[in-house]
């Protein structure tokens, strides 16, 4: 998840309207992981088996 929130930090600095669409998916996605341990493990599970996130 780290490295979708550094591509969103990334995009911030050349944000524009092709990849306006793309920056806030990838910011949606980490606002659905929550908990600590394996709750954090299992949301971020389902995050990436949604969003075909690494």
């Amino acid at each position: 998840m780290a490295d979708c929130r550094e591509s969103v930090e990334a995009m911030l600095d050349n944000l524009n309207k092709p990849n306006l669409t793309h920056a806030v998916e990838l910011a949606s996605w980490l606002e659905r992981v929550r908990g600590f341990g394996r709750v954090k493990d299992t949301s971020v599970a389902a995050v990436r088996a949604q969003g075909n996130i690494a």
